[in-house]
């Protein structure tokens, strides 16, 4: 295979490269223009001027990221789950957060679509056209005239213990679920959490009245149902997609280099620790490596350079003196050594000039070459 086909292996591998940095250099801007439901995310979507304001209103807050069974029995705390994924929630996790609240706990659930948790607690969901809240009633309705863009999804409750907190014309939008010795608040509008609205006086005063409704001042914000998931049993928290893709890429680019290589060089063979090698077999083998990148000319002039540095320290000759001046200088060795080194260096400046030489011409050479300088040295 000629080093054309080895160079179009490389910049192949070299473009799949710069792919790969481009793909992790835009995943970086979509976690910032496209953000999350979480309370780490500073963008549009993300929670975290929420977890910021009930830091500064002094609650004593902090995060969960554990499996729903790992959660302390504590009617003093409340959990918020703020608009979980759907498809993180299991029906096991589901069940031992239903447990949990019988004990005796609160939970907040704000989400805008359908879930596990609402089929447990059998809520249905439905759909209007007016996302803003006018004039709504209840008991977390204190203050509360008008909310721009609440969101469209109101809130169908199946069980008597389902106690309406906040409604509009519309449809219910909080209600308060009694389970056990504790209760479930669900909440259809999780929107009025986000950093880009919680800034709106409808949704600060609306924000304000849950809290106060809730009357917990520690809080739990749960992040497992949002992939932030660290039990050691769990296996929520993955990789994410983009470093997956990126990894199968990288793969597929080596594997196809090492194709390439196999091609150009050979399969390699490990050697015996014992095996040794002879200098002819070290010439031949690169004679056939030159021969396939057409550099005999290069082969040989590494030859007469290690032959020339030998014979210059025997007779005290300059080694990096020209050819033509070499052989000049070499009228001072005396006997027929002269005549030995003139012919074998002409050989070798003609056959270097020639573009098809043989292999075992280039092999022949060298070891005359070898044997020369061995006898003079």
């Amino acid at each position: 295979m000629k080093r054309k086909k080895l160079i179009t292996g490389i910049i192949f591998v070299g473009i799949l490269i710069l792919v790969v940095v481009f793909q992790i250099v835009m995943s970086g801007r979509r976690r910032t223009i496209i953000s999350k439901p979480t309370t780490y995310d500073t963008g549009k979507r993300g929670y975290k001027a929420f977890y910021l304001l009930l830091k500064k209103m002094n609650y004593n807050i902090s995060r969960f990221e554990r499996d729903f069974d790992e959660l302390k029995d504590d009617p003093s705390s409340v959990l918020l789950i703020i608009k979980p994924y759907p498809d993180i929630i299991r029906k096991e996790n589901t069940g031992k957060l239903i447990n949990w609240v019988k004990k005796g706990n609160k939970v907040l659930l704000a989400a805008d679509d359908f879930n596990g948790l609402y089929s447990a607690l059998k809520i249905k969901l439905d759909y209007v056209l007016q996302s803003d809240l006018k004039n709504p009633e209840g008991a977390v309705s204190d203050n509360v005239k008008f909310v721009k863009d609440v969101g469209v999804t109101r809130l169908i409750p199946e069980k008597d213990e389902f106690e309406t907190l906040l409604e509009d014309e519309n449809g219910i939008i909080c209600a308060r679920i009694k389970l056990g010795k504790g209760e479930i608040i669900v909440f259809s509008a999780p929107g009025i959490f986000k950093n880009s609205s919680i800034d709106s006086d409808g949704n600060a005063i609306l924000i304000t009245n849950i809290l106060k409704y809730i009357g917990k001042t520690k809080v739990l914000i749960d992040e497992s149902l949002h992939g932030y998931n660290f039990s050691k049993k769990s296996n929520a928290f993955k990789m994410p997609p983009i470093l997956n893709l990126i990894l199968i890429q990288l793969s597929i680019a080596l594997f196809l280099f090492y194709l390439v290589a196999m091609k150009r060089f050979g399969k390699p063979k490990r050697l015996k620790e014992d095996t040794l090698r002879t200098s002819t077999e070290y010439i031949h083998s690169f004679a056939g490596l030159f021969m396939k990148a057409h550099t005999h000319d290069f082969a040989l002039s590494n030859a007469i350079r290690s032959f020339k540095r030998k014979i210059a320290g025997v007779y005290r000759i300059p080694p990096d003196t020209p050819d033509e001046k070499f052989i000049e200088l070499l009228k001072y060795i005396p006997g027929e050594d002269r005549g030995v080194i003139e012919s074998v260096l002409e050989k070798c400046r003609k056959a270097a000039k020639e573009k098809d030489l043989p292999d075992a011409e280039l092999v022949k050479l060298c070891n005359e070459l070898d044997k020369i300088a061995s006898k003079l040295a």
